[in-house]
């Protein structure tokens, strides 16, 4: 792919998106040029947007996407498709992104999901002096999560499950195992895809419990079962069987 010679005009402050320590501390070393873009991209699509996995198509990677009005979101990852396919392989086969394959009885395949995939336990390291002191928590290997705007330390996406499973049924609330904001963020996802928004209590304790990277999957099927009426309910049930039989 050629490269552009025309030069950059600057950066507009104050855009951000959340991008976790352990890219930069732990994996630039290691990945490949192609595998650094596609993962800054899946980045870029999904924290960049307050989201924990979206779907995005070979086509918008390859050749970015524009808007309904013309202008131009981004221009992909500017990489060839074989390259792209690689990358994402070498990725997904290493770990380091989740892949949800989609599919509809109608359309047929969608275009696939796609999730960092994060810790399911924190460690613990310690932070430099000079950074300010302290200590950092911070996720290894797992399962996908988001954090909230201006969280650094990346909630874990699987803890205490047998306690949690007794709240789901409605007895005494333990402290939160993921951060406040965060289970908030959960909630409103489910009560948006569900929607019902008169089961608060039930899905916050849902979105706590539960690891996330199963919510999301039970919503994908949630949509894809187009014989779902009370949708609100279906969810809450099978999130409550999942925890029930979770392991001790």
């Amino acid at each position: 792919m050629p490269a552009d010679n025309s030069s950059f005009p600057g950066f507009s402050a104050p855009n951000t998106t959340p991008v976790p320590d352990q890219l930069f501390d732990e994996l630039l070393t290691r990945l490949s040029g192609g595998e650094l873009k596609v993962l800054l991209y899946i980045i870029r699509r999904t924290f960049g947007f307050k989201k924990a996995q979206d779907s995005i198509s070979l086509n918008q990677m390859l050749h970015g996407i524009q808007r309904q009005d013309g202008s131009i979101l981004d221009s992909g990852v500017g990489l060839s498709k074989p390259t792209l396919l690689s990358a994402l392989r070498s990725l997904e086969e290493r770990k380091i992104i989740v892949r949800f394959r989609r599919s509809d009885d109608k359309r047929g395949d969608l275009p696939t999901a796609y999730s960092l995939r994060m810790a399911e336990a924190t460690s613990t390291r310690e932070t430099p002096a000079e950074e300010g002191g302290g200590q950092e928590t911070l996720p290894r290997g797992g399962k996908e999560s988001l954090p909230p705007p201006g969280q650094k330390t990346l909630p874990p996406t699987r803890n205490s499950l047998t306690s949690m499973k007794y709240n789901v049924d409605g007895e005494k609330q333990k402290k939160w195992t993921k951060p406040k904001a965060h289970v908030d963020y959960l909630v409103s996802e489910i009560e948006k895809q569900t929607g019902d928004t008169h089961s608060k209590g039930n899905f916050a304790r849902i979105a706590d419990a539960l690891p996330e990277h199963r919510l999301f999957e039970l919503l994908s099927e949630m949509k894809q079962d187009g014989k779902v009426r009370n949708k609100g309910a279906w969810f809450t049930a099978i999130a409550r069987a999942e925890l029930d039989k979770s392991p001790p």
